[in-house]
């Protein structure tokens, strides 16, 4: 829908092919095995944990939206923490304007972790964001999704298409940095909705799967 109706693709030439996730990797936890896992890590364990996994580049418009969030006051009394995951070419920036920040107790840049540890951050983690002013096909979404997450995200490229009906409510207009703050803090403090997006989100995550996306790919490309 995003490529014919804002690139005036036509329809009958789109093709549409899922990227695949291994669920088995990305699973929620218990309670016990999620603070076992922010000592680990190093996490506060009473702390609410908003996580941010991406390269740190302009296109995800981190120094827009994120200092906006962290140093709000109702995030502080949420009794949250954001967690950012990724490096690149913003990084040395993005560290600068950390360092002189008035709320840096309310995040922590982590930097670069290698994939194989990535999923134990999905799983400490309460609030999944995505903030970014151009997308295809986000995997760190369904990621999220996959690890139980409930996720805030700009409403970009695909991001709209790979969502049941309650998880599209907390998509964003990519320049209202406000109502992406507000919508967290709803999130954080409203812990019913959270979870029945969670539900939503890992039933709905089953499509993307890599058994799911392989017989995607089998039947609309050598059938």
């Amino acid at each position: 829908d995003y490529y014919v109706k804002n690139l005036k693709v036509k329809r009958e030439k789109v093709l549409v092919l899922y990227n695949d996730i291994d669920d088995k990797r990305f699973e929620s936890v218990n309670e016990a095995d999620q603070k076992a896992l922010k000592e680990k890590l190093g996490i506060p364990i009473d702390k609410k944990v908003v996580l941010f996994v991406h390269r740190l580049t302009p296109v995800k418009r981190f120094s827009y939206q994120i200092p906006f969030l962290a140093e709000s006051e109702d995030f502080r009394r949420a009794n949250a923490i954001l967690i950012v995951v990724g490096g690149g070419p913003e990084e040395n920036i993005i560290y600068e304007e950390y360092k002189k920040s008035l709320f840096k107790d309310c995040i922590q840049l982590i930097g670069k972790v290698p994939n194989a540890e990535i999923m134990d951050y999905y799983k400490v983690a309460d609030v999944f964001i995505n903030p970014s002013y151009s997308e295809g096909f986000p995997r760190v979404v369904i990621e999220a999704m996959s690890s139980g997450l409930p996720v805030v995200a700009t409403d970009v490229g695909g991001t709209r298409d790979i969502m049941g009906p309650e998880q599209k409510k907390f998509l964003v207009d990519k320049d209202d940095r406000t109502e992406f703050r507000n919508k967290v803090i709803y999130l954080l403090t409203h812990s019913e909705v959270r979870n029945k997006i969670i539900l939503e989100n890992k039933e709905h995550v089953k499509r993307y799967t890599t058994d799911s996306v392989s017989k995607m790919y089998i039947e609309r490309i050598f059938k």
